[in-house]
């Protein structure tokens, strides 16, 4: 089912490059358009605007923006697993959204509480709902961290 862009609407432009590597870029739908055919994107770190094939848009939210990082040591060594959260906040401020206080969490004077196989990092508010910010392994890619938030929900834990 196609799916309708809005001018001003958001977006994530999930591609590959021209060496073939995956790509994430942000910007700006530049004229209301449908996911079948081609969408105008104004990037945030381009001049201009290209022409992008609608399958390759996301409409960004918080909890679309992960950061991809290479290296289990990120999440076992305590003193880089501090700055994981703030890492993630770059990436939300890079795709033009904002998070204006972080509070870690902590089990001592260690950063990350661990919650499975994953590392609770910190947590915000964003439009009146609590997030938290957790690190884990990738599952597609064990040498890959991701980090990523997700609302939640006092009840059931995470809502994803």
């Amino acid at each position: 089912m196609p799916r309708s862009f809005r001018s001003g609407q958001r977006v994530r432009v999930s591609t590959v490059d021209t060496d073939g590597l995956p790509m994430v870029r942000y910007g700006t739908v530049g004229a209301d358009a449908v996911s079948n055919g081609r969408i105008a994107v104004i990037y945030d770190d381009l001049a201009g605007s290209d022409l992008v094939d609608g399958s390759e848009i996301e409409l960004l939210d918080l909890d679309l923006i992960e950061l991809r990082l290479t290296g289990t040591d990120l999440l076992n060594d305590t003193s880089l697993r501090a700055g994981l959260a703030e890492l993630w906040r770059a990436e939300v401020s890079r795709a033009g959204l904002v998070i204006t206080t972080l509070f870690p969490m902590e089990k001592g004077d260690v950063i990350g509480v661990a919650d499975g196989e994953h590392f609770l990092l910190a947590e915000f508010t964003y439009n009146g709902e609590t997030w938290v910010v957790r690190g884990a392994l990738a599952s597609d890619d064990p040498t890959m961290v991701v980090i990523r938030a997700d609302r939640m929900n006092r009840w059931n834990g995470f809502i994803h």
